[in-house]
């Protein structure tokens, strides 16, 4: 049995990034089924490499039922010399992302921005590297979720993000 009506089901931005033959796939949807609208996110932490990209990431959710946080994507990377970054939403909702892709088409940084315009950048990427996801323009979506693939050197490769509209 399903728990979405038609106008409530998450839509799925573009997979932004490179995914190869020995990527890993690393999606929300997967874990949680229909139970999505179930979670609301509420910390990422990143492992990034200085100047290279992202290496690990946890996704932090809260259970809206029960109220038990629980990280429901966890990619801890074994490499050295790595940095944590860590945004803690606070209550907040995301409704922008924005994605970083070097020139392999490999995702090296990607950015949020939540309902009370507080901004955090994970990884790196100038500017002739960013990519907006158009999906995300108009500012009238909440970003539910995430996938991504890891590549076998556990850095993350690609990234899409699942979103409803506000009103739902």
């Amino acid at each position: 049995m399903e728990q979405f009506n038609d106008e409530e089901k998450p839509i799925v931005t573009c997979n932004y990034g490179s995914v190869l033959d020995e990527s890993k796939l690393y999606d929300m949807k997967d874990i949680l089924k229909d139970k999505m609208l179930n979670y609301k996110i509420t910390k990422i932490k990143c492992q990034i490499k200085s100047n290279e990209g992202i290496y690990g990431i946890e996704l932090f959710y809260r259970n809206l039922i029960d109220g038990k946080e629980t990280s429901i994507i966890n990619v801890q990377s074994k490499e050295k010399d790595l940095i944590e970054q860590v945004f803690d939403l606070c209550g907040d909702y995301i409704i922008d992302m924005r994605v970083w892709i070097n020139n392999d088409i490999k995702l090296i940084g990607f950015e949020i921005v939540t309902n009370r315009n507080r901004i955090f950048k994970f990884g790196y990427g100038k500017d002739e590297q960013l990519v907006k996801i158009p999906d995300l323009k108009n500012l009238d979506k909440i970003i539910i979720g995430f996938g991504l693939y890891v590549n076998e050197g556990n850095s993350i490769s690609s990234i899409y993000a699942y979103y409803i509209n506000k009103s739902n």
